[in-house]
C-alpha cells in the first residue's frame, strides 16, 4: 500500500487493479468512508475524473449491494508477480493473508469510523430542455472535463474564441496537487490559439470572455462534476449553456446489467472498441 500510494502521489498514476486493492484497505482494513478516500484520489491522479472515480470507490465499498469488494494476500501476488510481498517487513504478520471467508469475518463485523464528512447531500441542480438555442458566435468554455483539443466542440466550432478558467479557489480547498495542475497546463498547450487563459471565479470569467467575444452563447463539453455545473446555472442566467456531447462510448441499445462490469463488458465490448473519430457530434 505504501508502494501504491507512492505512485499515486509522485507519478499522479496508479494501475486500475491497484487503485481497486488501496481503495480496498483504505475504506475496508482502515475503516475510512469512501468519499473521503475518493477525494484523496482526485487530489493527486492525473486521470481524475469525478464520475468515474466516485463510482469507483462506492462499488468498492458495496453502497449498491450487499458485495463488497476486497482482496487477499494470494491475490495481489497473483497479479503483481509477488514483487510487493518479496521485500515487505510483514510478511510474517500480514493483515491481508488468509482465505476470502475468514478476512469477511474479520472486515465487516464492525461499523465503520467516520474519516470525514462526505455524507451532505448534493445540490438539486434543475436544467432546462436540452434543445440547443439559436445562437451565431458562440464562445468554447473548456473546462477540466474537456481538455481535449480534437474534442467534439473544437472539430463542431473551428477557430471560434475558447476559454478556460484556472478555478485557484476549487484548487486551493481541494488541495490539487501541483503535479496535476502541471498535467492541466501541458494539456491546454496543445488547444488552438484561439483559447484564452484565465484565473478566479468560473462563471465570472466566462461571462467576461463571451463579452469580450461579443458572443450570444457558451458551449461547452458535458460534464457531470457539480462544481462545473453549479458555474453553468450561474453562467446561464446572462447566456445559453449549450452541451456537446462526445461521440457515445456504446452505439448498441437497451438495457445492460452494470452490478458487474464483467458482464456490462461482455456485451459492450465490440462496440466500445470501435473507432469514435467518424462519429457525428450532437447537441
Amino acid at each position: 500500500m505504501d508502494s501504491f500510494r507512492g505512485q499515486l502521489v509522485e507519478d499522479g498514476y496508479v494501475h486500475n487493479h491497484a487503485r481497486m486493492w488501496m481503495a480496498a484497505y483504505v475504506v475496508h482494513w482502515l475503516r475510512v468512508r469512501w468519499q473521503v478516500g475518493a477525494r484523496w484520489f482526485l487530489q493527486h491522479l492525473l486521470d481524475g475524473d469525478p464520475a468515474s472515480n466516485n463510482l469507483s470507490w462506492q462499488w468498492v465499498a458495496s453502497t449498491f449491494s450487499n458485495k463488497p469488494y476486497y482482496f487477499n494476500r494470494e491475490n495481489l501476488e497473483r497479479y503483481t508477480g509477488g514483487i510487493y510481498c518479496a521485500r515487505c517487513t510483514r510478511c510474517d504478520n500480514c493483515p491481508l493473508d488468509g482465505s476470502y471467508e475468514s478476512l469477511e469475518r474479520q472486515l465487516f463485523r464492525l461499523p465503520l469510523r467516520d474519516g470525514g464528512s462526505g455524507n451532505s447531500p448534493l445540490p438539486r441542480m434543475d436544467w432546462k430542455p436540452e434543445t440547443a438555442p439559436l445562437f451565431t458566435r458562440p464562445l468554447l468554455w473548456v473546462h477540466t472535463d474537456g481538455l481535449n483539443p480534437k474534442g467534439e466542440c473544437f472539430r463542431r466550432f473551428p477557430d471560434t474564441a475558447a476559454v478556460f478558467v484556472w478555478d485557484t479557489a476549487w484548487m486551493q480547498e481541494e488541495k490539487i496537487d501541483g503535479k496535476r495542475a502541471v498535467f492541466i497546463d501541458e494539456c491546454l498547450e496543445e488547444m488552438p490559439e484561439s483559447l484564452v487563459e484565465r484565473q478566479g471565479d468560473v462563471a465570472c470569467e466566462v461571462l467576461e470572455a463571451a463579452a469580450a467575444a461579443g458572443a450570444d452563447a457558451v458551449v461547452a463539453p458535458r460534464t457531470v462534476d457539480l462544481r462545473l455545473l453549479a458555474a453553468a446555472a450561474s453562467i446561464e442566467r446572462c447566456l445559453p449553456v449549450v452541451w456537446v456531447d462526445p461521440p457515445p462510448f456504446v452505439d448498441e441499445r437497451g438495457s445492460y446489467d452494470l452490478k458487474r462490469f464483467s458482464r456490462y463488458w461482455q456485451r459492450a465490448r465490440t462496440s466500445a472498441m470501435r473507432p469514435t473519430h467518424g462519429s457525428s457530434p450532437r447537441i
